[in-house]
């Protein structure tokens, strides 16, 4: 059995898996993004670019597709997250927007408070499984064998319970706005060069450089600002080509004006955050916020733009 299913099948089961991704602490997938990419995406210049992303929903790349990216390199510690894209990817090419949404989405749809039943339908699954076969044999291998095994709601024990309701979805994710840009990135899926790597981003190895690097929210999950930079940043930065871009970090409902609490991760010391990467000259960019709690509030990135 592949290593990977059968770690899969572990959690499914409640046993403990410690691989790699326990390790690191990132052992689930997020369903959808919990960023508001839509906010931060025209930034960047995209177009026939190169872009090496967070992995994690795999939204982040599908985006960067849409809006014309070519070459796309996800990197990403949970093994699961390449086979959960190539889900969304199969998905796109064989079933509506509508079904989509009905095949993916899981909590509060469709209405608040309510729990998806037809989320991993078999009637979806079959209508994407051939397209899943060609594109990643192992992709289909790993979720047949798992919507075979089990009930749905025993495979969503392999996912984070972050997911927001998916009229917010739809906001933050240009390519669930609507059916123009659903198909449209159907159309330029297969014309875009995609690579995996399955890796903590503290034991990455590259060898090229791209236009553009999206590091997500990432640098919250260290206690350690200066070794975040140092070993991710000052690393990457090396990989970004002239007149590139670079995110630096994504902040939940921060301004230039909020006060950081000792709650927060040392990254949300927005002051100290940005004297220690005062060599990028890096900017503090805000737009609408995601979460629920805060809908008036705004989320930020540091970025980086590369001019020598």
């Amino acid at each position: 059995m592949d290593i990977i299913l059968e770690g899969a099948i572990k959690r499914c089961e409640e046993k403990v898996c410690y691989d790699e991704a326990y390790v690191a602490d990132f052992p689930l997938i997020y369903p959808f993004t919990t960023e508001n990419i839509s906010g931060y995406i025209n930034l960047f210049n995209l177009e026939n670019k190169s872009l090496l992303t967070v992995g994690s929903s795999g939204d982040q790349a599908l985006n960067a597709i849409l809006k014309g990216c070519k070459d796309v390199t996800i990197l990403d510690v949970n093994p699961y997250t390449e086979y959960y894209f190539y889900l969304k990817y199969a998905a796109i090419l064989g079933i509506s927007l509508k079904e989509f949404l009905k095949f993916f989405c899981y909590i509060d749809y469709p209405n608040i408070y309510e729990r998806n039943e037809k989320v991993f339908n078999k009637e979806s699954f079959l209508k994407i499984k051939d397209y899943l076969k060609s594109i990643n044999y192992e992709a289909f291998y790993f979720w047949e064998e798992l919507f075979k095994r089990y009930k749905v709601e025993v495979v969503r024990k392999l996912f984070e319970k972050d997911e927001e309701r998916w009229q917010h979805l739809k906001e933050y994710n240009l390519y669930l706005k609507d059916t123009v840009f659903y198909e449209e990135l159907r159309r330029k899926l297969g014309n875009s060069n995609i690579e995996f790597i399955n890796k903590n981003i503290y034991d990455l190895n590259l060898d090229r450089v791209y236009d553009n690097i999206w590091l997500s929210n990432i640098g919250q999950y260290t206690f350690d600002v200066e070794y975040f930079k140092k070993q991710v940043v000052d690393i990457l930065d090396k990989h970004l080509d002239i007149n590139g871009r670079m995110l630096i970090a994504y902040l939940y409902n921060t301004t230039l004006n909020s006060r950081y609490s000792k709650g927060l991760a040392s990254i949300y010391d927005l002051d100290k955050t940005l004297k220690i990467f005062k060599e990028y000259h890096p900017e503090y960019i805000n737009f609408l916020g995601t979460h629920l709690m805060f809908r008036r509030a705004k989320d930020g990135i540091i970025l980086y733009r590369k001019f020598n």
